[in-house]
């Protein structure tokens, strides 16, 4: 019996595993190890197998390690199923439960070896000579590596628009991770949703501007705090940058040029200095284009002499 038990311990033994490269700039799990410990158990006798497994990075920058529990047979044979790391535990088994099934280890440097040390116990009480079989898989993730998307800029067409007629909102999204990412932007007035689209595959690197259109009909007269927010995309750790704010909008009476919540001489004043000016000239004042056409025109005269002398409750 003795010889059989010696047999078994030795047969647990796998020489050490060297992990070749981690390949660079891959969008997902930069490479796997897998392999099956093969634990036997004889009649009435207990053993504790230990197996020491070496994994070597050649990468130049470090690298995470995340081990996860594969699959498992007979695991009423064991007493527990010891997986560690360098002194850290990554899954242990006990009396067939499993308690922890995954854990990342951090701080495998270039060139730095990660040990792993395999321990289980446990006796057959059915036969002769019982095996359990457990599985387990090791994800190496690159800590360079990761999911980021940022809001990196927005603008306001205007700080003053009049109630009833629309604003546009410009929103710039930046992919600062490693991966091609699709995600939401919602663009708020305090809580109320101006609108959401879509970023689809945005590649690394690069950004999109994107215009949200404010209907102020039925808006209350008052400022609004314009707000944009990204969503958080799986695996997303920096999101301090994913909403953005620019200020204030004053929703008002259509006319009132400059804010003051009457439509007076002095708005009529304001409007006639950017008359027959269009957007990026230099005489040209957004807020004087009430009706957002990207020109001073006939029209915005017309929408300001309609409500002249009236003034906000």
């Amino acid at each position: 019996m003795k010889t059989k038990v010696a047999a078994a311990i030795a047969a647990t033994i796998v020489i050490s595993v060297v992990f070749v490269a981690l390949m660079p700039r891959i969008p997902s799990t930069l490479a796997q190890l897998s392999w099956t410990d093969n634990i036997s158990f004889y009649r009435d006798v207990t053993a504790v197998y230990t197996d020491i497994r070496k994994i070597t990075s050649n990468e130049t920058i470090s690298v995470d390690v995340r081990v996860y529990l594969t699959s498992t047979e007979n695991m009423e044979f064991l007493d527990y199923y010891r997986l560690s790391a360098n002194g850290t535990d990554f899954i242990i088994i006990s009396g067939g439960e499993i308690p922890l099934s995954n854990g990342t280890y951090y701080g495998l440097e270039p060139s730095q070896t990660l040990y792993f040390s395999i321990e289980a116990k446990g006796a057959s009480f059915v036969s002769e000579h019982d095996t359990a079989s457990v599985g387990v898989r090791v994800d190496f993730w690159s800590a360079a590596y990761e999911h980021d998307v940022a809001i990196t800029g927005m603008n306001l067409s205007k700080s003053v628009v009049g109630q009833g007629y629309p604003m546009r909102v410009n929103v710039t999204v930046e992919n600062q991770g490693n991966f091609t990412e699709t995600f939401d932007v919602t663009c708020f007035a305090n809580t109320t949703i101006i609108g959401t689209q879509t970023v689809t595959d945005l590649a690394i690197d690069e950004s999109v501007t994107l215009t949200f259109a404010w209907d102020t009909a039925g808006i209350p007269y008052g400022n609004y705090t314009i707000n944009a927010v990204a969503d958080t995309i799986p695996e997303e750790t920096d999101t301090a940058d994913n909403s953005h704010d620019d200020g204030t909008v004053l929703v008002t009476i259509a006319g009132d040029v400059n804010g003051d919540k009457t439509v007076n001489t002095l708005d009529l004043s304001i409007l006639s200095q950017a008359y027959g000016s269009s957007r990026g000239e230099p005489r040209y004042n957004p807020a004087a284009d009430i009706d957002e056409n990207d020109l001073v025109d006939v029209m915005d005269l017309f929408i300001l002499a309609r409500n002249l002398g009236t003034a906000v409750p």
